[in-house]
């Protein structure tokens, strides 16, 4: 099945199969059984991690996560991303009006049967890390890099965080995701550290530093 590219993901759901609740005004059990938010963005899992990619539309979130799958990842969701608290892990899921389509640029929004492997598409993962696609300006600067690591803290879980600038083609930006990727999981391996505790207090404190949806 092909929609024109007119059509809109967004405009298939249904807002009725997500509530959002401030922190403030929900109690502690709810949010352990599973308060649910949606967030624009792709979701693959690559190296056994769930990677979501998050940007504005048409900075590229599609081609990289296609490019990822490619390499021997899993997909997950496209545009709209269901995020769940499950006691302290976060799950991620395609929405259920959409998570069988997928919106390719030029080439409207497809069936994820037609364009990917039955076995490379996946219910849903946990959430490890979040890529932010950015484009440069003059504002945010260059992309930061290097060691530190920031977070990004969805229905009260931090999540690890990587900015990555958009542009120079999707094989590119896939490179830089699986760095982030790569590196993330030295940092598991090497566990809880001193660093590590450094590193939080870092994110915490610089200038894009910890976001909270709720």
């Amino acid at each position: 099945m092909k929609i024109s590219s007119g059509s809109s993901l967004k405009r298939m759901m249904n807002v009725d199969e997500t509530t959002q609740v401030e922190a403030k005004d929900a109690p502690v059990c709810r949010a352990e059984k599973g308060r649910t938010i949606v967030v624009h963005g792709v979701l693959v899992q690559t190296s056994g991690l769930g990677v979501l990619m998050m940007g504005d539309s048409g900075i590229g979130k599609t081609a990289c996560g296609l490019e990822l799958v490619a390499r021997g990842g899993l997909w997950i969701a496209d545009d709209a991303v269901v995020l769940e608290r499950r006691g302290d892990a976060l799950y991620g899921r395609g929405h259920e009006r959409t998570k069988k389509l997928i919106a390719v640029r030029s080439r409207g929004i497809l069936e994820a049967r037609s364009l990917l492997k039955a076995e490379t598409l996946l219910e849903e993962t946990q959430v490890h890390l979040i890529i932010q696609l950015i484009r440069y300006s003059p504002e945010q600067g260059v992309v930061r890099g290097g060691e530190n690591r920031s977070f990004l803290e969805i229905a009260g879980i931090p999540i690890s965080c990587r900015r990555v600038a958009a542009g120079g083609g999707s094989a590119q930006m896939a490179d830089e995701v699986s760095g982030f990727v790569n590196q993330c999981l030295v940092w598991e391996k090497r566990g809880s550290t001193e660093e590590g505790n450094d590193d939080e207090a870092d994110a915490r404190g610089n200038h894009y530093g910890t976001v909270r949806f709720r």
